[in-house]
């Protein structure tokens, strides 16, 4: 049903909305079992965690490399399709770290806010 429920989704929600959009379904599956769900499909990369600088993590279930952008009013999260940034050039001195991932998320007003 979670699974469903966010390839459903024409949005990046968060877990609470997916919870939410669960329960107008008339669906039994509790709050809990729906955050633990989405991070299962997360840690398996069926679904992407979407790390916010504002509010909660949100999910996507396009897997393709792209990156977001949220507004900074309303907190809409929308797709971005490009090239990569230059700015993610691998660093000469990761301090013994192995790199793992980069997330980005742009900021600005979305049309609905302008």
């Amino acid at each position: 049903m979670v699974w469903n429920a966010i390839q459903s989704m024409d949005c990046h929600p968060s877990a609470e909305r997916v919870f939410h959009n669960l329960q107008k379904g008339q669906s039994k599956v509790s709050r809990a079992s729906v955050f633990r769900i989405l991070g299962d499909l997360s840690d398996e990369g069926r679904i992407l965690r979407i790390k916010m600088p504002v509010g909660p993590d949100c999910f996507d279930h396009r897997l393709e490399k792209h990156y977001h952008i949220q507004c900074t009013k309303c907190g809409a999260v929308a797709d971005i399709f490009m090239e990569t940034p230059g700015i993610l050039r691998t660093p000469e001195n990761l301090q013994g770290f192995t790199l793992t991932g980069i997330g980005i998320v742009y900021e600005g007003l979305c049309p609905h806010c302008q």
